[in-house]
């Protein structure tokens, strides 16, 4: 299979998503890329994309197969064009999906539909990327014409994961250290003392109790530390993708509960062989329980015995994930910008990414005048 002989659809209506659906998760697990399942991309695309936004989604075809899919949201403001591949701004590693012997071809399929889309993309969003990952590098390489789109990495983030190649739950807890299996075991025995249970949400009318309780659980965990970068209205786009996804069990929400009341939830991911560990909550009023470390090695325990390899923890360094992990595959965040039409005007409004920390800070040193006229010089750039 080449690039020159795969065909391109651009699809803008979800509706006539449809029929590829079942494709689109397949290759999906395929490429081990939890975030980018149909059910999860579509429900943020419904829920949470950023009002304005139009649809894009890229489909390779080699004859009637579906070989790739990358989706994107363009969003346009202030004269500039971005294309974000959909749930990226809430999801780490998501990627457009081959299979992974394909993917070459695939990527460069998708660069040549994206440099002769309408609109044309001024940025190509890169958001939480796996910093060892291939596909941003091949999307640009197989940028046509020879025209390379030049790349920029913003920042980068420790994504500590959890190896899951043991037999059972209790070979990998025997691999932990001897005070974590202590604590482990005491935390479900004192659970269990209480009365507390754990299970993993399994209809849509379980859902709808749960997820409110992850939403409740989790904003009031983060209200006394700047609030949580998730809306108070993300419980919809939950609700959403349990309906598509709970079937598959690719959406599993643990719920550990005392009294029949959720004091903990923790939500999970799944494609092929890989889990993503999304987020959770817990109720500090039965923070001796230590209900968010149970629902994760209830997460654990039950990604083990389906048989999946690994863990993502996500990004950033915390010490609860830190105690898990086995390493880091860092992430990464930029963007590639395409040379031709504003090709200089983005990368003036990227500027403040492409000086990095320590330069913003030289900036903020100078006095106000310097710095209004620096203001200036990028104003006049990015017109």
């Amino acid at each position: 299979m080449t690039a020159e002989s795969l065909q391109i659809d651009i699809i803008r209506d979800p509706v006539a998503l449809e029929p590829i659906l079942s494709a689109w998760d397949d290759l999906a697990a395929a490429a081990a890329c939890p975030g980018g399942l149909s059910g999860w991309q579509l429900a943020w695309w419904r829920t949470l994309a950023q009002p304005g936004s139009s649809l894009c989604v890229v489909v390779v075809r080699d004859g009637e197969r579906v070989a790739g899919i990358a989706p994107y949201a363009v969003q346009q403001q202030g004269g500039r064009t971005t294309y974000r591949l959909l749930a990226a701004p809430m999801t780490h590693r998501v990627a457009p999906v081959a299979r992974p012997e394909e993917a070459a071809a695939v990527l460069t399929a998708v660069a040549g539909a994206l440099a002769h889309a309408d609109p044309a993309p001024h940025v190509v969003a890169l958001d939480g990327v796996d910093a060892d990952a291939a596909w941003p590098q091949a999307l640009a390489a197989g940028w046509p014409g020879g025209r390379r789109p030049w790349g920029l990495i913003e920042r980068r983030q420790p994504a500590p994961y959890v190896d899951l190649v043991h037999d059972d739950y209790d070979a990998w807890l025997q691999a932990r250290s001897k005070n974590f299996r202590q604590q482990a075991r005491r935390f479900r025995r004192r659970l269990e003392a209480a009365g507390g249970t754990i299970r993993m949400t399994r209809t849509l009318d379980e859902a709808q109790r749960d997820v409110p309780a992850f939403v409740r659980m989790h904003h009031a965990r983060w209200e006394g530390r700047g609030g949580s970068s998730l809306g108070q209205d993300v419980g919809a786009m939950l609700l959403e993708a349990a309906s598509a996804m709970l079937a598959d069990e690719r959406f599993r929400l643990w719920i550990v509960e005392v009294d029949g009341e959720p004091v903990g939830a923790q939500l999970f991911l799944a494609a092929g062989e890989e889990a993503l560990y999304w987020n959770g909550g817990f109720d500090e009023a039965h923070a001796e329980l230590r209900p968010a470390l149970l629902g994760l090695l209830a997460g654990i325990e039950d990604c083990i015995a389906r048989g999946e390899r690994r863990l993502d923890l996500g990004g950033g360094g915390h010490e609860y994930k830190l105690r898990l992990a086995d390493g880091d595959r860092p992430l990464v965040w930029g963007a590639l910008v395409p040379r031709g039409s504003g090709y200089l005007r983005s990368r003036a409004s990227l500027l403040p990414q492409q000086l990095g920390a320590g330069a913003r800070a030289a900036v903020a040193r100078m006095p106000p005048e310097t710095q209004e006229r620096v203001r200036a010089a990028r104003a006049r750039l990015s017109r």
